[in-house]
């Protein structure tokens, strides 16, 4: 046997040792990201957002685009409309993370596929954790469990919430520590 084939032979034995798991678990996370875009998407375009945050973050994100603050109007409850800092409203400093993918496309539809994204990224967390303590099959389980989990679904269909970004990065948090 020449050289040439017994790299050719050592290759093939280190691609047996390949886990299938983690492809599936990115196929998992796509489709997620897909359906709940999809839902979103149809709720938003018929105009059925439950939420008046959603709104609200949309102005907040496009005056923060355009003119450089996050601003805007309110209705109190004295059925007044007031003009205010995003941040007299909600303090949330992931804002400014998620500005420069605003600028690309400034929609709410670019919030709406962002937090589809950073909730289905969540099961990346979810599966190292798992991983650690039990084998691959079933850490795969629970990360499509994490998927399948209904609570998070409302938080992803029914409005935009700054709060769905703060779920992976914690999830990562505990892997790590």
């Amino acid at each position: 046997m020449n050289e040439n084939q017994k790299d050719t032979k050592i290759n093939i034995e280190k691609n047996r040792n390949f886990s299938k798991y983690p492809i599936i678990l990115i196929i998992g996370i796509l489709i997620y990201i897909i359906i709940f875009f999809f839902f979103a998407l149809k709720r938003y375009h018929s105009a059925q957002i439950g939420d008046p945050d959603t709104s609200l973050f949309d102005q907040s994100f496009y005056t923060a685009y355009k003119y450089g603050l996050p601003f805007n109007n309110t209705f109190e409850y004295y059925n007044n409309f007031i003009g205010i800092s995003h941040f007299g409203i909600h303090n949330s400093f992931i804002f400014y993370l998620i500005l420069p993918f605003y600028s690309i496309y400034p929609s709410c539809i670019t919030l709406l596929i962002l937090q589809c994204m950073a909730m289905g990224i969540g099961a990346v967390p979810v599966y190292l954790i798992a991983k650690d303590r039990l084998d691959q099959k079933t850490a795969l389980i629970f990360a499509l469990m994490y998927l399948l989990y209904h609570p998070m679904h409302g938080v992803n269909y029914d409005q935009f919430n700054e709060l769905s970004f703060s779920v992976a990065p914690l999830l990562f948090a505990v892997y790590f520590f």
